[in-house]
C-alpha cells in the first residue's frame, strides 16, 4: 500500500513509500521519525493516511490515523526570578520579578509563597514581612510579571533574617478553568527560588552604657573597683567595648588604671564588669578626678549610649594631702596663771 504523511516538514523526517504484505501477512509497521528541536510548541495533531491499494483490493474505511505530538520544550514557559538574591532593611518594599522564559503560549497562573529561613530560629519572623498577591497571571506572550514583599518596620532588635520565596504551583487556563501543569515541564531548578535577606536592625548588637550616673568616689586603699557596663536593646553576638580612663587634661592617671581597656560581651550577655585598679601609695595627694568613657564598640550595628557614655571616677585625697597637725612639745607641761582682771593668753606651738 502507498504510505504518506501530512506532518509538517520541520517536525519529522519526510517519509513515503509502499508496504508489501506477504501471503497471509496481517500487519506491517511504518516508522516515522520525529525531529528533536528546542522550539517550544503546543500539542500538535497530525494524520497518517493510507492513500491507495494496488490490485483489486480496496481501502478500509479506517484508513486515517491521528498522531499527537505533546507540548514540548517548555511550551507554556519556564518561570524564574530575575534576581535570586535580594537584601534590604526593614521598612522597605522588595519587588519580586518573575520572568517567563522559553515558550509563552497560553494563560498561566503562577503561585509564589514565602518560607522563613532564619540564621537563628525566630518564631516571630512571620511578623517581619507581608507577602504581596500570591498569584501572578501571565497572559499569552507575556514574559514578565511581579509580586512584592513589604518588610515590616518595628522596634524589635533582630539579627539578619532570610526568607525564601518559591514558585510553588503553575496552572494553565483550559476551557475557562485553571488546571495544574506538569511541574517537571516548568521547573527551572534553583532559579525559581529567591532569597530575601532582612538586614540586622534596631541595634541588634546592643547599646552599651554605664549602669549609673552617680559619680564613683573611692579611697586608694580599696585596691580594685568593679564598674558594671550594661548592654541594652539587642544582645546578639559577641561584641567588644573599648573604655578609657583619663583625667581632666585627657591624660592617664598615676592613681588608677584599667586592668584592660577592652571588655568583651558574649552572645546573650547583658552585663560585664570593668575592673579599675586603684594605686595605694604613700604620696600625699588631693582628689584625683577622672572620667571613665565608653569609647566605641567593634560591632557595626551596636552603639554607645548618648546619655550614659561617661562616668565620673574620683580617687579621694590621701596620705595626709593637707598635712598632719600636732602640738610641739606636747609632752611638756605648760602653765598659765589665771588673771583677775582680764583673760590670760596661753601660747602653744603647732
Amino acid at each position: 500500500k502507498d504510505v504518506s504523511s501530512q506532518l509538517a516538514l520541520s517536525d519529522f523526517v519526510s517519509a513515503s513509500g509502499v508496504i508489501d504484505f506477504a501471503h497471509r501477512q496481517d500487519t506491517a509497521t511504518v516508522v516515522l521519525e520525529l525531529i528533536a528541536d528546542a522550539v517550544p510548541e503546543e500539542d500538535e495533531v497530525f494524520q497518517f493516511q493510507l492513500e491507495s491499494v494496488a490490485g483489486d483490493d480496496a481501502l478500509a474505511t479506517a484508513n486515517v490515523a491521528s498522531i499527537t505530538v505533546p507540548a514540548n520544550d517548555f511550551t507554556y514557559g519556564q518561570f524564574v526570578f530575575t534576581n535570586t538574591s535580594l537584601f534590604d532593611q526593614e521598612g522597605s518594599n522588595i519587588t519580586l520579578v518573575v520572568e517567563r522564559k522559553e515558550g509563552s503560549f497560553g494563560t498561566v497562573r503562577v503561585t509564589v509563597a514565602a518560607q522563613v529561613l532564619a540564621v537563628a530560629p525566630d518564631s516571630a519572623m512571620q511578623d517581619d514581612f507581608v507577602m504581596g498577591p500570591p498569584q501572578i497571571i501571565f497572559s499569552p506572550s507575556q514574559t514578565q510579571a511581579a509580586s512584592w514583599i513589604a518588610l515590616t518596620n518595628d522596634d524589635t532588635p533582630e539579627i539578619e533574617e532570610t526568607l525564601l520565596v518559591r514558585v510553588t504551583q503553575l496552572e494553565l487556563l483550559v476551557n475557562g478553568s485553571f488546571v495544574t501543569v506538569d511541574q517537571a515541564l516548568l521547573d527551572a531548578g534553583t532559579a525559581n527560588v529567591a532569597a530575601v535577606a532582612i538586614q540586622e536592625n534596631d541595634e541588634a548588637r546592643g547599646v552599651f552604657t554605664f549602669d549609673t550616673l552617680s559619680p564613683l568616689r573611692v579611697n586608694e586603699e580599696i585596691g580594685t573597683v568593679d564598674v558594671p557596663i550594661t548592654r541594652r536593646r539587642g544582645q546578639f553576638g559577641q561584641v567588644t567595648v573599648t573604655v578609657s580612663l583619663l583625667n581632666a587634661t585627657h591624660q592617664p592617671s598615676n592613681d588608677a588604671q584599667l586592668v584592660s581597656s577592652n571588655i568583651t560581651f558574649a552572645d546573650g550577655q547583658s552585663v560585664a564588669n570593668l575592673t579599675v585598679i586603684v594605686v595605694d601609695d604613700t604620696i600625699p595627694e588631693v582628689d584625683d578626678e577622672l572620667i571613665l568613657t565608653i569609647v566605641s564598640t567593634d560591632a557595626p550595628l551596636s552603639s554607645v549610649s548618648d546619655t550614659n557614655e561617661t562616668l565620673a571616677f574620683t580617687v579621694a585625697a590621701s596620705d595626709a594631702a593637707f598635712g598632719n597637725f600636732l602640738v610641739v612639745d606636747s609632752e611638756t607641761l605648760l602653765q598659765c596663771e589665771e588673771a583677775t582682771a582680764e583673760n590670760t593668753l596661753c601660747n602653744f606651738t603647732v
